[in-house]
């Protein structure tokens, strides 16, 4: 789990990026806490930057300038890191920001699934869950699997959605977490999730909880 500390000292760094509209800042430092995470997922046996970056064949320098944000690796190298980190292919390139090749273009339930996990446990706020779920929904739609076309993320949606959900008191908010996980398997909660388990003891004790808030729901 990511230390409080790491954590704050990013969502200000990327409020700053949003604030001051960099687009391509805020995609550097998403995809570095993207790779950051998976990498420190990985815990039998634990995957240091080092361990990495020696997989990925890249220097220990470059692969912690990617995790801080500073910047994205070069798309040839895509596939390595994602080897390294245990990922889709596909999903790295994704998070990148790259087209992905015909040979990695597999995006299937399976795949939508894991993407939706990774999104609850990653996104750093209610706006960045739902721009991450607009791009989940639009790469599952598409018919053929070969050829992906261009998707676009509607900021200004995800925006409006998360302040309706500041409006939302706890017990809703509980009762719109549940509803949002329903349809992810318990199996590809515990394929995606190091802690899946205690994450679904502890929503399903909020919902209990909510229940007793009569009115408020």
């Amino acid at each position: 789990m990511e230390d409080k500390a790491w954590v704050r000292q990013y969502n200000q760094k990327l409020n700053k990026l949003r604030v001051a509209g960099d687009r391509e800042g805020e995609r550097r430092l998403v995809f570095g806490r993207y790779v950051r995470h998976m990498r420190r997922s990985i815990t039998d046996p634990e995957m240091s930057q080092s361990k990495a970056a020696k997989m990925a064949e890249i220097s220990r320098s470059q692969w912690a300038r990617i995790e801080a944000g500073k910047h994205l690796p070069r798309p040839y190298k895509i596939a390595d890191m994602a080897d390294a980190i245990r990922v889709q292919v596909s999903a790295l390139y994704r998070k990148a920001g790259y087209e992905v090749p015909d040979k990695y273009a597999v995006y299937d339930l399976k795949a939508a699934n894991k993407s939706f996990t990774i999104a609850i446990r990653e996104a750093s706020d209610f706006q960045e869950f739902v721009a991450r779920m607009q791009e989940v929904w639009q790469l599952f739609q598409q018919e053929d699997k070969s050829k992906r076309k261009a998707f676009t993320v509607d900021h200004t949606q995800a925006g409006l959605m998360a302040t309706i959900f500041t409006e939302m008191n706890a017990p809703q908010r509980v009762r719109l977490a549940r509803a949002l996980t329903r349809s992810v398997t318990k199996e590809t909660l515990k394929a995606t999730l190091r802690d899946a388990a205690v994450f679904e003891k502890d929503l399903e004790f909020k919902v209990a909880i909510a229940k007793h808030y009569k009115g408020l729901l």
